[in-house]
């Protein structure tokens, strides 16, 4: 067993998950909240591949109760299971089939949280199309990217699984302001090239501005260039931060054009 997974099992809780956040739960009353900590995060984990999906439900709420100033359910315990998941994946304590289940019920609780939080976004503001990218099959970020654009008061058209076809309906039938597009396999690089030339080809879609991320572009940031994206980020927060100066100065250069 490799070091990572001596690591993994040393904070792994004993008995049963949910018992063990049950019994977090069941002391709210009576001791000071303390912080989100590693063994929590690995008892929430577990949860995601044990049977029944209220167990997750309950340990989020549980968790929810934990949570510091500012911080998010997403940033404090779904990022961190979900890297915790890879790791059991990777270190041979978890099977695929296990980490399949756990980033399933993941998107499940994101999809849960964005509809308690959905606030409707105001008239005029700015949009966005987000997707994998043609080919991809990997997208369980963008849910996160999703949520931080909805929060900044974004209109978000949230698709997966689409492709090319359905990408460029969409945006033929929709003006965005903004396209992104997530990638992990490097091998898909070409295809995304040729999609988004095409979209630059059309009138009608020239001007959207291209958003890239994903671990195809983390160890080799010139591939969004390569590829044609305006620009790349890393994650959520800074794609926002990106969007908004970006958008800014598009805005000012399309105003300049119409004089």
């Amino acid at each position: 067993m490799s070091d990572t997974a001596h690591r993994i099992h040393a904070v792994r809780p004993n008995g049963r998950s949910a018992d063990y956040l049950r019994q977090i739960g069941a002391k709210r009353p009576f001791a000071p909240l303390l912080p989100i900590d590693e063994v929590m995060i690995a008892a929430f984990t577990e949860t995601l591949r044990a049977p029944g999906f209220w167990a997750c439900e309950r340990s989020v709420d549980i968790l929810r109760d934990r949570l510091q100033p500012r911080q998010t359910i997403q940033d404090a315990v779904f990022s961190p299971a979900a890297r915790l998941a890879g790791a059991y994946w990777s270190s041979d304590v978890w099977s695929f089939l296990d980490v399949t289940v756990a980033v399933s019920r993941l998107k499940r609780l994101l999809a849960q949280e964005a509809r308690q939080n959905h606030q409707a976004p105001k008239i005029g503001a700015r949009s966005i199309l987000l997707s994998a990218a043609p080919g991809e099959t990997h997208d369980f970020g963008l849910h996160y990217v999703a949520l931080a654009f909805e929060r900044a008061g974004y209109a978000v058209d949230l698709r997966t699984g689409a492709d090319e076809a359905e990408l460029m309906s969409a945006l033929v039938m929709h003006r965005y302001d903004l396209v992104g597009l997530s990638l992990s396999a490097q091998c898909l690089l070409d295809r995304l090239t040729l999609f988004i030339g095409s979209v630059r080809n059309r009138d009608k879609t020239r001007d959207v501005l291209f958003l890239v991320g994903g671990n195809a572009f983390v160890s080799c940031p010139e591939y969004a260039a390569c590829v044609g994206a305006d620009f790349l980020a890393t994650d959520p927060d800074t794609a926002v931060f990106l969007a908004q100066l970006r958008l800014g100065s598009h805005a000012g250069r399309e105003q300049a054009l119409a004089r």
